[in-house]
């Protein structure tokens, strides 16, 4: 943990969380998603996934500094309409007075991939 900048040149291993409370920027962001690190693959239903479309909407929102609006999802809503099998979604920061609730943007992905797909294939049925 620094307060200022900082510059790494090689690979970054991390044994606890790292915490930013500004913005991180790199030219990628990779997350290992071999399929030899996983077990019990099933695919995602096309109902949870838009059931979580319907009942999440996007925000604008101030955050506790004020300034200009953030785009963005509240994470309670969106704890709120997930399936257990999606609990990654969402998590628990601690450190602060209370804890609060994060968001895995990336993985929101997956929720909105399948849409799309359904919806795709809704269209595709469609055109015929």
């Amino acid at each position: 943990k620094t307060t200022g900048a900082c510059a790494v040149s090689a690979p970054l291993t991390c044994e606890e969380d790292v915490v930013c409370t500004r913005s991180v920027s790199a030219t990628a962001f990779v997350s290992s998603s071999d399929l030899s690190l996983k077990a019990n693959v099933q695919d995602v239903t096309l109902a949870d996934c838009m059931g979580v479309l319907d009942a999440v909407n996007a925000k604008i929102y101030t955050g506790p500094r004020g300034g200009n609006f953030d785009i963005g999802f509240i994470a309670n809503q969106v704890a709120a309409s997930i399936p257990e099998t999606y609990s990654n979604l969402v998590g628990t920061k601690y450190g602060s007075a209370i804890p609060t609730l994060t968001l895995d943007y990336s993985r929101m992905v997956c929720v909105l991939w399948a849409c799309v797909q359904g919806l795709n294939a809704r269209v595709k049925a469609l055109e015929v």
